[in-house]
């Protein structure tokens, strides 16, 4: 082998394309982004045949699957299916494109780095909640899973570590996560970069033994509370799923159609346990129509009593065939183009703010931050102390700059 070359290992690489779910073509396609182009034979004898590589053409395999460059040249070949939800299962509650599987690969990379960071300090993580099935009554299992939250909720706001109320959605969120964390499941948010080109199509999704992953829902926070409602349904049935929780009127119709049982099970548990005490009120709705203004009053009562938006109200009353889907349509483009509305007028607000301030570097807006796991902080701050893990290390994982440590860590 010459200075400077490098052999790919073929293993590896036919793991990688499976993961992503990518053909040969399509690998050349984003191969041949840049100027300089390839053919397919040539791309195939890198990947499979042992031909020598540049590190300019090792870059550039990286670039387009980020796993560092020695991933690809490494003798060590992986467990297929411990490694990855993909190879575990074949399909998913949502289409997955490639950014999408980028992201959850890398969820799955830092779950693996959890239950080892846990080993190294004894950390138990051991299931703290029954394992259900869709078999259980969704009614019983919200009762009991909804006595629980209360008690840990008490305790948690004695301890000063909630808050007496949530005061907006947003904090109802960060509560509900507190609540479910405190069960030893880890639940990430992830927030998309507004320039990101090509968006994720995922909404969630649920890793077993105990991950669960959710995307920021920027003008749609009560529907990141009900995925994370979704994904913990998942979990307590201990079945691993990735969704995309779109109540469109275009998606809705099919994904009707072909909701499995074990997604209905969870829909309706999130549904359930958000409503409360409210849902013989809202079933006490017959059809909602025209001649009693489609419910609008009872919907929006229900909104200010509950975490539930109101197209979640409708899309309910949808599937539950109480609107036609005509007029769920009018329904649905009214309360968008609402949001859409105030969202604008929230970024000329902002965009006012940033003007009167724009000489001061002190002062950003719009910066936004995903809410951090307190249970994967506290084990990488015992890592840390017994020192397994370095500063840089800590800030890597939390996504947070140096002069944020001590914050997180002390």
């Amino acid at each position: 082998m010459k200075k400077d070359t490098y052999i790919l290992n073929p293993n590896r690489i036919k793991y990688i394309l499976q993961l992503y779910n990518l053909k040969d073509n399509e690998l050349l396609d984003k191969f041949n982004s840049g100027k300089k182009k390839i053919t397919l034979d040539i791309l195939n004898d890198c990947l499979y045949n042992a031909k020598e590589v540049n590190l300019s053409f090792l870059k550039k395999l990286d670039r387009i699957f980020g796993k560092g460059l020695v991933w690809y040249i490494s003798d060590r070949d992986i467990d297929a299916k411990e490694s990855s939800i993909f190879l575990r299962k074949d399909k998913f509650s949502s289409d997955l494109n490639f950014h999408a599987r980028k992201i959850i690969n890398t969820f799955e990379e830092q779950k693996l780095d959890v239950q080892l960071l846990s080993k190294l300090i004894n950390y138990n993580l051991d299931r703290q909640l029954d394992k259900f099935s869709i078999a259980d009554d969704v009614n019983l299992v919200k009762s009991k899973i909804t006595t629980k939250f209360e008690e840990v909720e008490k305790n948690l706001i004695f301890k000063k570590t909630l808050k007496p109320k949530a005061i907006n959605d947003r904090e109802y969120l960060e509560r509900l996560i507190r609540i479910i964390e405190s069960f030893n499941v880890f639940v990430f948010e992830f927030i998309e970069h507004k320039k990101t080109k090509d968006k994720s199509n995922f909404s969630g999704f649920f890793m077993k033994p105990n991950v669960i992953v959710i995307k920021r829902q920027q003008k749609y926070m009560r529907r990141e509370i009900f995925t994370l409602l979704h994904e913990f349904a998942h979990y307590l049935i201990s079945y691993e799923e990735i969704d995309e929780i779109n109540d469109a009127p275009n998606n809705l119709e099919n994904h009707t159609n072909n909701t499995t049982a074990v997604e209905e099970w969870c829909n309706n548990f999130a549904f359930k346990v958000l409503i409360n005490n409210n849902e013989d009120e809202f079933e006490s709705l017959i059809f909602a129509n025209k001649e009693n203004n489609y419910y609008e009053e009872e919907i929006s009562n229900l909104c200010k009593k509950t975490y539930i938006s109101k197209t979640a109200y409708y899309t309910r009353l949808y599937k539950e065939k109480k609107i036609s889907n005509f007029d769920y349509n009018i329904i649905y483009s009214k309360i968008v183009d609402a949001i859409n509305k105030d969202e604008n007028e929230k970024k000329l607000k902002e965009q006012e703010r940033s003007e009167l301030f724009k000489q001061d570097r002190g002062l950003h807006f719009g910066v936004q931050k995903p809410i951090q796991s307190n249970l994967f902080i506290d084990i990488l701050r015992f890592n840390y102390f017994d020192g397994n893990i370095d500063q840089g290390k800590v800030c890597k994982y939390l996504k947070i700059k140096g002069d944020k440590f001590n914050e997180y860590i002390y």
